[in-house]
């Protein structure tokens, strides 16, 4: 088990797009946002790193839902801001952004990503972006073919198949160890301390005849009923370029509430699970 979204003070994004206008409309009630704006429009490492730094302390001081959950409490409609994480689409950034430089004013970046919602329901999410406010060289590489990246934006339209978003950041989400724990736990996280899963015997032995019980439960079962231990409405259906079987927003370890990402083998895979045996996700 392994947590996904936990908010430290070390950076924990890594910029390859910036809208710094939406990102000062996004911090408007800070006192000190006119110190972020860019000096005679001239990019300089500083002030993305400003920016950057500024989203991360807006961010924790924010909930803002992920795209995934505003569709499904249908709060998903225009200038709603949201944030994902997919595997994304990415036209020729490279291209586009010397075409700019060029002289081209009205050159535009594209995207698109499909998001699973249900296990019957997916979106088709796009958008497009001003190549010229890429942040360094490196994003021409990051923002290339079919790369999974975190993007913060505002919904521009949305129905009931497609949803147009306005990037605000493109980024690459790091996860930094806590301050002074260096000892290679910090990731990990004993059941035991998940309040969900209480009334188990974690203490208590288990006999292989018990296991051989599980040869008959599938894959799809135990995640319906590790979602229902967990009070998760969403239960995602298996498909090949899944990023994890289960994700939720609700754990409880220790009492505090934990975004966690599970996964899961079916009992076709009887045997003991290495990350070499995880698939291509879980190695890369």
């Amino acid at each position: 088990m392994r947590q996904t979204g936990a908010v430290r003070d070390e950076p924990s994004l890594y910029a390859w797009f910036l809208h710094e206008q939406l990102l000062d409309a996004l911090f408007a009630s800070d006192s000190h946002v006119e110190s972020l704006r860019l000096r005679w429009g001239r990019r300089v490492r500083g002030d993305q790193d400003a920016y950057t730094d500024r989203l991360e302390r807006w961010l924790r001081a924010h909930e803002v839902p992920p795209l995934e959950t505003r569709v499904l409490d249908g709060t998903c409609r225009a200038g709603a801001t949201v944030w994902t994480e997919l595997d994304f689409h990415w036209s020729d950034v490279a291209r586009e952004r010397g075409a700019f430089r060029d002289g081209h004013d009205d050159v535009r970046s594209n995207f698109h990503a499909f998001a699973c919602i249900t296990d019957d329901e997916q979106h088709y999410v796009y958008g497009s972006f001003n190549p010229a406010r890429l942040t360094c060289s490196t994003s021409n590489s990051e923002l290339r073919g079919v790369r999974r990246q975190y993007m913060l934006g505002q919904v521009t339209s949305a129905d009931e198949l497609r949803i147009e978003l306005r990037p605000l950041v493109i980024a690459t989400r790091l996860l930094p160890p806590p301050p002074r724990q260096w000892d290679g736990d910090w990731q990990r996280i004993d059941p035991r301390q998940v309040v969900q899963f209480a009334a188990a015997d974690w203490d208590g032995d288990v006999q292989a005849s018990e296991l051989e019980l599980l040869r008959d439960v599938s894959e799809s079962e135990v995640k319906r009923m590790l979602a229902g231990l967990l009070g998760e409405p969403v239960v995602p259906k298996d498909w090949g370029g899944e990023q994890c079987d289960l994700w939720t927003s609700r754990l409880l370890v220790d009492g505090r509430a934990h975004t966690a990402a599970f996964l899961l083998k079916g009992p076709a895979f009887w045997r003991p699970i290495t990350i070499k045996r995880s698939g291509r996700t879980a190695t890369s």
